[in-house]
């Protein structure tokens, strides 16, 4: 499911219009509507180190005139027997407008339930329910 693009359409918040874009790439517009940020990226994902069932890491890169983030992901699968734990870390690095204003929200959430981690909370629980 992790690697399934219509899947993840439907489970990342604001991701839409994939389209695959070679072996393990794809291209997709990200609307963020977080606090100060209200943005439209064009962004590309890129699957990486693949270790199936195991573990895999996902690199996106998200660009618009005012600025960017760049994203690596490492997803690790352990089965439980009837469930799965998905352990996850994520490295953001923010460039333009988006790091000078919404950096500073990130950073003050990243250790709460806000921001990223409200999004990944949200993510995880739509992958639950798919699942």
């Amino acid at each position: 499911m992790l690697q399934d693009p219509k899947v993840l359409e439907r489970l990342i918040p604001g991701l839409s219009d994939i389209i695959e874009d070679g072996s393990g790439q794809y291209r997709a517009t990200l609307n963020v509507n977080r606090g100060p940020i209200k943005q439209k990226f064009k962004a590309t994902v890129r699957l990486g180190d693949l270790q199936a069932p195991e573990s895999m890491t996902l690199h996106i890169e998200a660009k618009n005139m005012t600025g960017g983030a760049n994203i690596q992901a490492k997803l690790s699968l352990v089965d439980l027997g009837n469930s799965t734990r998905v352990d996850w870390q994520a490295e953001p690095r923010l460039s333009g407008l988006l790091a000078s204003v919404g950096g500073k929200v990130l950073e003050s959430k990243a250790s709460d339930t806000g921001a990223g981690q409200g999004y990944a909370n949200r993510f995880f629980d739509l992958l639950s329910k798919q699942a």
